[in-house]
Order: C-alpha cells, then sequence, then structure tokens
C-alpha cells in the first residue's frame, strides 16, 4: 500500500501515555473527518475505531504515538499510524489481543495493515481510509483550516511533542558516544600495541649492537693481545718496556672480560631474562591482566579456572614480554568466549618443555583465518589490528619457545604458549 501512496502531507503526531488521551485522539480524528467531508456515520467509524485502538496501546505498551496524514492514492484519503514499543511483550499477547477484532476494522478502512516485532518489542497499526470524489488539491486548502482547529487548546500536545524530539536527539547523542567510545577502544589498543612493539625493538636493538660491538672488538683485542705477549716473551725488549706492554696486556683482559659479557646476551643471559618459576608468573600476569579486562568478563559473565601445576616449573624468561603475551592470548579467549561462558588456563609440562594453555568455549577459528594467523594483520575483532598475534609469535620466539594452537566448533580454541625448560646455546 505504501508504494501506491502518490502523495502524503503530514498534519499532527499525538503521543498516547495515558487514559486521559483516548478522547483527545477521539476529538482530534473527528475534527479531522469532518473537515475533510466524511459523512457523520463515517466519522463515527473512524473516530470509535482510533479510540479503541488507542485504548490497546495505552492498556498495552509503555510508549505510543498516532501519526495523522492526508494521503493520496486513488482518490484523496486519510492515514492514522499508530506505534507502540516497550512494556508488554508481543509474544505474550494473543492473537485477539493484537488484532482487535480485525474484521470489523477492515470494514471500518479501506487498508489495515499490524506489524508486530517481537525482537524490538515494537507494534505498528496503519490505517488508511480514501474519501470518495474528493480531490487532492480541495483536501490541500483545508489544511491551514484543519491545523487552526487540531492545535487549539493544544499546548501539552506542542510539548509531548518537544519532549519526543528531546529524546530522539538524546538517543542520536548516545549513539555518536559509543561510536566514538570504540574509537577511543580502538586508539587507545593502537597505543598499547605501538607501545609494545617499540619496548621489543628498543630491547632488540640494544641486543643486536651489543653483539656488533662485541664481534668488532673481539678479532682487534686477539691479535693485540697475542702481539703484546710475544713481544714481552722477547728478549730483544728492555725490562722497562715490557712493563708498559704488560700494562696493555691487562688492560686487553679488561676487553676480553667485557666481550664475555657481550656474548653471555648471545645466549640469555642478559639484562632482559632471568630464570623464573612459571606458576608464578602466570599467576602474576594472571591478576594483572584481570585488572585490564574485569570489564569485558563482568559484561559477558565469563568464569575463569586457573590450573597450575603442583611442582615448579623454572624457564628463562623477560617477565615484561611474557606478560604481554599472556595479556593478548587472554583478551582474544574473552572476546571469543560465549556470554556466560569458560575459560582455563592450565600450567604444565612435556618432554623438555613448559606451558601455558589458554582455552574458551567460543566458535572455534574458521579454517582459513587459521591458515593466515601469523602471516598477514588478520583479526575477527571489529576494531581489531591483526597484530596481536604475531606480536605473540614474536615473543615466543625471543623466549625460544612456539605458540600452538587447536579450535573447533564443537569446543572453542586452546592456544599454547610453549617454552623450553633450558635454552640452547647460541650456534647450536
Amino acid at each position: 500500500m505504501e508504494k501506491k501512496i502518490k502523495s502524503r502531507l503530514h498534519l499532527i503526531n499525538l503521543i498516547i501515555k495515558h487514559e486521559n488521551d483516548i478522547p483527545k485522539v477521539r476529538t482530534k480524528v473527528k475534527i479531522i473527518a469532518n473537515c475533510m467531508g466524511f459523512d457523520r456515520f463515517r466519522i463515527v467509524q473512524l473516530a470509535t475505531s482510533a479510540s479503541e485502538i488507542t485504548r490497546f496501546m495505552v492498556q498495552n505498551f509503555q510508549n505510543s504515538k498516532l501519526e495523522i496524514n492526508f494521503i493520496q492514492i486513488k482518490n484523496a484519503g486519510i492515514q492514522m499510524l499508530f506505534t507502540a514499543s516497550g512494556q508488554k511483550k508481543l509474544d505474550m499477547l494473543s492473537k485477539n489481543d493484537y488484532e482487535f477484532n480485525i474484521t470489523i476494522l477492515n470494514n471500518f478502512f479501506d487498508f489495515l495493515e499490524i506489524e508486530k516485532s517481537p525482537d524490538e518489542n515494537k507494534l505498528s497499526i496503519n490505517c488508511i481510509t480514501q474519501l470518495k470524489d474528493s480531490l487532492w488539491d480541495e483536501l490541500i486548502a483545508k489544511e491551514e483550516e484543519i491545523r487552526n482547529l487540531c492545535f487549539k487548546d493544544m499546548e501539552e500536545y506542542y510539548l509531548e511533542n518537544l519532549k519526543q524530539k528531546h529524546s530522539e536527539v538524546l538517543r542520536l547523542l548516545k549513539e555518536t558516544a559509543n561510536k566514538n567510545l570504540e574509537l577511543d577502544k580502538m586508539n587507545s589498543q593502537l597505543w598499547q600495541l605501538t607501545s609494545d612493539m617499540e619496548m621489543l625493538a628498543q630491547e632488540r636493538t640494544i641486543t643486536e649492537l651489543t653483539l656488533k660491538v662485541a664481534d668488532k672488538i673481539r678479532n682487534p683485542i686477539t691479535v693485540i693481545g697475542g702481539t703484546a705477549i710475544r713481544l714481552i716473551k722477547s728478549e730483544c725488549l728492555s725490562e722497562s718496556e715490557k712493563k708498559k706492554i704488560s700494562a696493555i696486556v691487562k688492560e686487553i683482559e679488561k676487553l676480553e672480560l667485557i666481550v664475555k659479557e657481550f656474548d653471555e646476551l648471545s645466549m640469555g643471559k642478559s639484562r632482559f631474562f632471568e630464570k623464573e618459576n612459571l606458576q608464578d608468573i602466570v599467576e602474576e600476569s594472571y591478576n594483572e591482566a584481570l585488572m585490564v579486562l574485569t570489564q569485558q568478563i563482568a559484561k559477558k559473565n565469563i568464569s575463569i579456572n586457573l590450573i597450575k601445576e603442583e611442582k615448579p616449573l623454572h624457564f628463562i624468561t623477560n617477565k615484561r614480554t611474557f606478560k604481554l603475551a599472556f595479556l593478548h592470548v587472554l583478551r582474544n579467549a574473552v572476546y571469543a568466549a560465549h556470554s556466560e561462558g569458560k575459560i582455563t588456563i592450565k600450567t604444565g609440562f612435556s618432554e623438555n618443555n613448559s606451558f601455558v594453555e589458554i582455552t574458551d568455549n567460543g566458535p572455534g577459528i574458521p579454517d582459513e583465518i587459521l591458515a593466515k594467523l601469523f602471516k598477514e594483520t588478520i583479526s575477527t575483532k571489529p576494531t581489531g589490528t591483526g597484530l596481536g598475534l604475531i606480536l605473540v609469535k614474536r615473543i615466543l620466539q625471543e623466549h625460544q619457545g612456539d605458540i600452538e594452537i587447536e579450535t573447533s566448533k564443537d569446543k572453542g580454541t586452546t592456544v599454547r604458549l610453549v617454552f623450553p625448560l633450558r635454552w640452547k646455546e647460541a650456534g647450536k
């Protein structure tokens, strides 16, 4: 029917909230129908139908509105569009409740359509009646007269309409605020990720620079030291000259100690990595992650179970980057878990490795995404960057470890962070 409407002119909106609004609706419909030229019997039918629909709206819904329009289809006519939302759910209303003896109402209108939306708890009733032998131009000419009659002593309706517009503005502002909040979250994640990557880059740069310095120093001091020792053993030099060369040898020995310290960096004995107990680090990382993820966990009512191996599991780690990797994986699990879902964090060991497993009961990772996880910046989050697991992979490589993923639609996803109990020496 909406497609058949050639022209439409809005007349009035009436806010419906109380029983007192029923006679007001009946009066306004009578005024409009009378000015349009309907006969007396038809006016009573239209006014009675409108008041009964209004009564139903008041009894069953918290917020209702009647929009009255002039329309032109074949002839000119009137459209009464009732909309309602809130309070009583539509699936609790019986068929008779929301159809108002639809057979009778169909006799009152040329067109009647009822649309109900249980998911959104909304109802709309579209009623159209045409006026025989009425021209659209003649109806438009009566607009000012009808408006003057309808809005006479109607200050309260102006106020209600103003409130409605105010509510709409507030809704739009709220939507805008929510979108801005999402952008802020994404900016925060990008800033944190950038900070994390800068920190890793700084540590790696220091390590690489240190190793390069050690390598550049090693060969010259070996040559100088060997030559100095041979000169000391030579009989061609005086005792005074030998003492001076001995002082050079001592300084070379100091340089050799510095090079040795640099070499230890490549074997994981730098100031960044220390021997730690996996159980303690996981519990510490878990408690810190909870502080960051509290809101997301509470919103989805997720329960988290921490299961730790009884005996200590010592491994070499950079505590700071370990916590970063742990947080990224746990955040992904919280995002993937169903509402009122479960996440399990488990520590353990197998062969020469220790591990941390984080398991969620979410929908799993699709095969096409799983194949690209560590190769491309891909993400299933609306505001995700896709860099998180790539960063985790890099951190595990720094620990001489690895990341393993098991996923299925039925059981969810398990991410396993694997760490060697003993590090391999450089070059082996």
